[in-house]
């Protein structure tokens, strides 16, 4: 939704590195200098990929919203516009659940039920089409199968559970006026992290950061604004 995936993984490990040189400050009372590679930092999330070409020679094609151990698993269009579900099943037992739910019939072992997916998931979406999106999550979450609502954005701002942990703040902006911001999914006991105030407008701290920590006059500020400096 918002970008290259490795952008936010660099980030956390960039966290835990600066806390770890931190740590070693306190313990030894010497710093040391970070070399973090944002590729390297990505390259461990593809270690079955890699493990895959060492071990047996292939190289992993796309597999869509297929999964190596569960089967079925995916996600299927139900009744309205643009309404979805996703579910997975990992177990026997779970399989035995969904198949009686939906009156279906299919190979009752995961690695026959992986060879034949493509007309499994066309049973599966004949039966979810016809029904609410939300109905068909509460039936197959009451018979213990692992499902969830793909939800839209606009619906990201009132699921329940994001309400809950106040993953969505309000707040005023100057230009836009109400808007969520997006809180850390981590909740801190002693020292919780706000969110109280929108992002700047462009150029609203100019006068702080050239003023106040530059040191340049009022004079000095205007006739940079002027010539185009700040732009």
């Amino acid at each position: 939704m918002y970008g290259p995936y490795i952008d936010y993984v660099a980030v956390g490990y960039g966290a835990i590195a600066v806390l770890a040189a931190l740590e070693r400050r306190k313990r030894t009372a010497v710093g040391c200098t970070i070399d973090l590679s944002q590729y390297e930092a990505g390259l461990q999330f593809l270690t079955p990929t890699i493990l895959e070409f060492a071990a047996n020679g292939r190289i992993p094609g796309r597999a869509g919203n297929a999964d190596a151990v569960a089967a079925p698993h995916g996600v299927y269009r139900c009744a309205g516009l643009d309404r979805w579900v996703a579910l997975s099943v990992w177990a026997d037992g779970e399989w035995r659940a969904l198949r009686a739910l939906m009156g279906i019939d299919g190979p009752s072992t995961a690695a026959a039920r992986r060879l034949g997916r493509v007309e499994l998931d066309e049973r599966i979406s004949k039966w979810t089409a016809s029904r609410d999106r939300d109905l068909v999550v509460k039936l197959l979450r009451s018979e213990g199968i692992h499902a969830a609502p793909v939800l839209s954005i606009s619906e990201l701002f009132t699921d329940s559970q994001l309400a809950h942990r106040a993953m969505w703040p309000a707040v005023t902006h100057p230009t836009i006026g109400e808007m969520r911001l997006m809180a850390p999914p981590f909740r801190l006991s002693a020292t919780p992290s706000v969110q109280e105030r929108p992002g700047p407008t462009l150029g609203a701290d100019n006068d702080h950061v050239f003023g106040e920590i530059l040191g340049l006059s009022l004079d000095e500020r205007r006739t940079l604004e002027r010539d185009g400096v700040f732009e």
